[in-house]
């Protein structure tokens, strides 16, 4: 069986965060499988090697003009958008061309345009993992476009029930079928005891993360908890959260984006996600395979992981002294990083899911 998997974010250089989930997901399918990835190319693509093809289509005449792989269409600007045509037809003459027998596409819009009518015979099953579908819902003009591409996949999965549930008020039938993380690399270590409470941030800096809202919980608690706050990736938002963190005298650390996650995660001890925009966070699920206690929105998914009160703690979207009070309570349960880890090792083992989504090739190919 030949694997074609085509994906609008491969991480671009070691430590790159932005489609570091299909890149564990093609990792371990390598094993079983034969597989090519197919994948924009950007202009900070720094080479490393991987034991099967990555393929990087130009688009532009120069690297250096290749933007769209670094950020999601939502919120790009005219001149990134502008380029979206070239971008589509790259793709198309890519998989066209390609020799694959099976088509793996990860997030619908916009790349599912090229695939569908490039495909041939060839059966597709996509992903949908988040932003693909929630800004398509919000979209009124996006939705007949989405409706058929998902309509004409072989088979279409999705990460969470949250994601599901949306796909359903597009009419589109989806089986939920996560993908989940390498429980062996994120595993519990020893962590050193003592009065200072690490809180861990990991993940692209970006609007939709709402790091602001952790920083702005810390301020409410630091008289009361003694705690430093470790944030791990890059984006737009760095600088900006540095000043925030200055203003509001935050005892903070910012990492810059870090190569060896589960070493910045050991580190921690409660891991908090504030975003307003996920599908099935994956931080999330490393964090809670490394033992942090985790506190997440409750909603977009995050709920499907944590159970407040069992294995974390959940809060109101955009509430911060309900995300503060979160924060304090998981300083003070370590003892829920345990159930966090156990409920990752049920549901979301990436070797476990990995056969799932392998039966579900096996019976396309039927």
């Amino acid at each position: 069986m030949n694997v074609l998997v085509v994906t609008p974010s491969y991480p671009r250089y070691l430590g790159d965060y932005n489609g570091a989930f299909v890149q564990s997901q093609c990792r371990e399918l390598s094993r079983y499988v034969e597989l090519s990835v197919l994948a924009p190319r950007s202009r900070t693509l720094e080479h490393y090697s991987e034991k099967f093809e990555v393929r990087r289509f130009p688009y532009l005449p120069y690297k250096r003009m290749e933007f769209i792989a670094e950020q999601t269409m939502k919120g790009a600007p005219y001149p990134i958008l502008s380029t979206l045509p070239l971008y589509l037809t790259s793709a198309f003459a890519n998989i066209v061309a390609s020799k694959e027998t099976l088509i793996h596409l990860h997030i619908a819009i916009p790349l599912g345009v090229p695939v569908i009518q490039a495909k041939k015979s060839r059966p597709v099953i996509i992903t949908c993992h988040g932003s693909d579908i929630t800004y398509t819902v919000e979209k009124s003009i996006l939705r007949p476009i989405c409706r058929n591409i998902l309509r004409q996949a072989s088979t279409v999965v999705t990460v969470s029930r949250y994601l599901q549930g949306l796909l359903g008020s597009l009419e589109v039938n989806s089986r939920v079928l996560p993908i989940g993380i390498d429980v062996k690399r994120f595993s519990p270590v020893k962590r050193k005891q003592g009065s200072t409470i690490n809180i861990g941030v990991l993940g692209r800096l970006v609007p939709e993360k709402r790091v602001q809202d952790t920083l702005k919980a810390m301020k409410l608690i630091e008289k009361k908890l003694d705690c430093h706050i470790h944030i791990a990736g890059d984006g737009p938002e760095l600088y900006k959260l540095k000043r925030l963190s200055e203003r509001y005298g935050v005892k903070s650390i910012f990492h810059g984006r870090v190569q060896y996650p589960e070493k910045f995660l050991g580190k921690c001890d409660v891991f908090v996600l504030s975003s307003i925009r996920e599908g099935l966070s994956t931080s999330l699920q490393e964090a809670m395979a490394s033992g942090c206690t985790p506190v997440a929105v409750n909603h977009y998914g995050c709920d499907e992981l944590v159970k407040h009160g069992e294995n974390g703690y959940l809060f109101k979207p955009g509430n911060i002294p309900d995300l503060a009070e979160c924060i304090q309570m998981a300083a003070e349960k370590p003892e829920l990083g345990k159930k966090a880890r156990k409920t990752i090792l049920q549901n979301h083992d990436i070797e476990k899911n990995t056969l799932r989504y392998l039966e579900e090739y096996k019976k396309l190919m039927e």
